[in-house]
């Protein structure tokens, strides 16, 4: 029954999860679903592809397939002490979202330089006064006056403190619409394709549901995954519930047959025979409460920072009378199914058939049902244990890589650079953090946070290589290893005609140093790069199985409105930061619009679908154990009760326990074994999956795979001897030959 409820619980609090975050519709979906463009799909999130803002507009004055299209540029903002978070966003985008003002009004069409503030900042820069509407306030070196205010937070996904024009804003824009009624999301893509190919539009890029911006598919594969355990964990329990229960018909068939025989109506029979189940399984429900709310919490309490800003849904995700529904829901199946089918059978059997001693022909068929029962739970125990170990070797392989090691000692801090041409500003905080004896490393996407952009090579339509901007300092961290070539000098760094640059092991056959390789900018134009080495990388996406076909760039090349620099520190961390922050606070121009963060805290925090992965994996493994234990007892229990007599016999013919242990055993050995090579054929499967989070390979695979089953195996052994002891003793045997 313990385990019965633990299984309610598990099913209930995924189940909860999988609607809020799935199934239920969001505020800004209730007029309609909404389409923005998305980068290609990859492992990890799903995120803005920016477009040009005439590409955008051309696609928003010509589409058919969606309406009230805006756009929307991410901005950060130091206001005093008070650092802002916000949106440049057409008014359309606040419209689209459902977000209103408290006071005040929303932004116009064609209007230039106004803003609508958050809730947070409207506190602690107004206080809450109506006195904030008409202020000014400084974005990016503009003005823009506050026309409208907030007093509550708007949902997923755009929660900001900064709603600004975005009229005046030229570059690329995050693009996004509503869906037109009749229209599906395979017409919008067919119809951007379309666009692509009549205006050059920028690739790769795709459509994709609003309320996925953010969301890690990742995620998706951990919920479905857990949730397909945990229910296959209820079945599983509900079986052995049904294996007692027939036990326990089979026991009261001649009352069941006295009751038929003098006119007791065949429903009322399976209702009177359910009732065990059922009471087992409401008793169950009830237990599983308390666990299935702590579970909700417990995931509120830890996952918030993540899942608030990148979950849609993720607040409506609680323990309220929709999850107590689908607890009692669950819980009363699980008892119906397990009842029903014992009861079904004894209701409308023959009552002269069971009023025989012995069912010879019943007790086969229940033997094998009960073997293959016993072998498909050995099967789960040993395929869960062997997933949670491997995936947990790996886990800790990865995390212990030189690179991650030598990036969590580190402070990340990203700029926003007042215009994409600023990498001058960047140069000049690198060399005097140099000056100053403290390493710099200067990249786009910091490895294992960001995915680094993709971009076509070789040709239009070609295949996508990953490119990062880096400086060549980016090349010492541990891990990385030279097979041919070298990094760039400072002098080629600024050489523009063409590029120089580095690939990884993933394009050494195809692009060897010396030679050009040719990316495909936005406007089809192709960007020669000379190629001056070639480098094997560590694996720098947690994620990722292997390295992506990546090629590494001059910083100094880039054009982008924002870059990171990762400071080290092997000694002093305080002393690094304040180095860091120093040099950034003294440079010219002054650059006010940035942050700095604890990397190997922000490395820890996007390891969660990992940790996620593996506390499901190890749950699910112990419920499997348990699962597989209560089997084992329900076999043993049923096996010695209906072979009394063969047994009694044995041990008045001199038998000792070894004996009936054997004997056991040998009955058992070929479901066993079935369950055993079936869970390690399921295990092979999982080796060759090609997703990002695999369990560990090689020796380690193997010993992950010896030692489950070697923990199932010492279960059924220790199990079996208890039972057949157990039937050796004296005053057991003495009670089977009396019978």
């Amino acid at each position: 029954m313990i385990l019965l409820s633990l299984a309610i619980a598990g099913n209930a609090a995924l189940s909860v999860f999988a609607a809020g975050l799935v199934v239920r519709k969001l505020p800004f979906e209730s007029a309609g679903r909404l389409v923005f463009f998305a980068k290609p799909r990859a492992a990890g999130a799903i995120e803005w592809q920016m477009l040009p803002r005439g590409i955008a507009d051309t696609f928003r004055q010509t589409s058919q397939t969606l309406d009230a299209i805006a756009f929307q540029t991410e901005f950060t903002e130091t206001l005093g002490d008070f650092h802002a978070h916000g949106w440049f966003v057409t008014p359309a985008a606040l419209v689209d979202l459902g977000i209103t003002p408290t006071l005040g009004r929303p932004l116009r069409a064609n209007e230039d330089g106004a803003a609508v503030i958050g809730p947070r900042l409207w506190e602690l820069r107004y206080g809450r006064s109506p006195a904030a509407i008409g202020s000014v306030i400084r974005v990016l070196g503009r003005d823009y006056r506050v026309v409208g205010v907030l007093q509550d937070s708007p949902p997923f996904p755009f929660a900001a403190d900064i709603w600004a024009s975005y009229s005046a804003q030229a570059g690329s824009a995050g693009v996004f619409g509503r869906i037109r009624p009749g229209k599906t999301l395979r017409d919008v893509q067919d119809e951007w394709a379309a666009f692509r190919r009549r205006h050059g539009g920028p690739g790769p890029a795709e459509a994709a549901w609003l309320r996925s911006v953010g969301h890690d598919s990742l995620l998706d594969f951990v919920l479905w995954c857990g949730l397909a355990m945990f229910a296959l964990v209820l079945i599983l329990a509900c079986a052995d519930l049904a294996c007692l229960q027939s036990g326990y018909v089979l026991r009261r068939q001649r009352e069941v047959a006295i009751r038929i025989a003098v006119g007791a109506p065949r429903g009322r029979i399976v209702r009177f025979l359910m009732t065990e189940s059922l009471a087992m399984a409401v008793i169950a429900g009830v237990l599983s409460l308390p666990v299935t709310a702590f579970l909700i919490g417990q995931a509120h309490t830890r996952l918030d920072f993540w899942g608030m800003s990148r979950l849609a849904g993720w607040p409506a995700v609680r323990f309220d009378s929709a999850a107590f529904v689908m607890t009692a829901a669950i819980a009363f199946t699980a008892g119906s199914a397990a009842g029903f089918l014992p009861a079904w059978r004894m209701a409308h059997a023959p009552p002269w058939s069971m009023l025989v001693e012995q069912r010879h022909d019943l007790a086969p068929r229940l033997g094998r049902l009960r073997l293959t029962l016993l072998g498909t739970q050995t099967a789960l125990a040993i395929l869960a244990i062997a997933l949670a170990l491997g995936f947990a070797v790996e886990n800790q392989r990865r995390r212990d890589a030189p690179v991650v090691q030598a990036l969590s000692q580190s402070w990340k801090a990203e700029l926003r650079l007042p215009n994409e041409r600023s990498i001058g500003l960047v140069e000049n905080i690198v060399s005097r953090l140099e000056s100053m004896g403290q390493p710099a490393i200067v990249i786009g996407a910091p490895p294992f946070i960001d995915e680094a952009p993709s971009i076509e090579y070789d040709r239009r339509g070609g295949p996508s290589i990953q490119y990062e901007f880096v400086n060549s300092r980016f090349f010492g961290l541990a891990g990385f290893h030279w097979k041919a070539g070298r990094a760039w000098s400072e002098e080629e760094g600024k050489l523009t005609h063409p590029i120089a640059g580095v690939v990884n092991q993933a394009l050494a056959g195809k692009v060897p140093v010396g030679s050009i390789l040719r990316l495909i900018n936005a406007n089809g134009n192709p960007a020669p790069i000379r190629i001056v080495g070639i480098v094997e990388q560590p694996l720098l996406n947690q994620y990722r199985p292997k390295a992506a076909p990546a090629v590494f760039l001059p910083y100094q090349c880039a054009t982008v409105a924002s870059i990171n620099i990762i400071a080290q520190f092997r000694g002093d961390r305080g002393r690094a930061r304040h180095a860091l922050e120093t040099v950034i606070l003294g440079s010219d121009p002054p650059l006010r619009s940035y942050s700095i963060q604890d990397y190997g805290v922000r490395i820890a925090d996007n390891w969660s679908a990992w940790l996620a992965m593996i506390a499901i994996l190890w749950v699910a493994g112990a419920f499997a154990l348990a699962l597989a234990a209560t089997g084992m007892g329900a076999y043993l229990i049923q096996t010695f009760v209906e072979r009394r007599q063969p047994i009694a016999l044995r041990f008045a013919l001199g038998a000792l326990v070894r004996d009936i242990w054997g004997w056991v055993n040998r009955q058992t050995f070929a479901a066993i074994s079935a369950g055993a090579a079936t869970a390690l054929a399921l295990w092979g499967a999982a080796l060759l999956l090609p997703a990002g989070m695999i369990p560990a390979f090689g020796l380690p695979a193997i010993l992950a795979a010896a030692a489950a089953v070697a923990i199932v195996a010492g279960l059924w052994g220790v199990a079996s001897w208890l039972a057949s002891r157990r039937a050796a003793s004296e005053a057991l045997a003495e009670r089977i030959r009396n019978n």
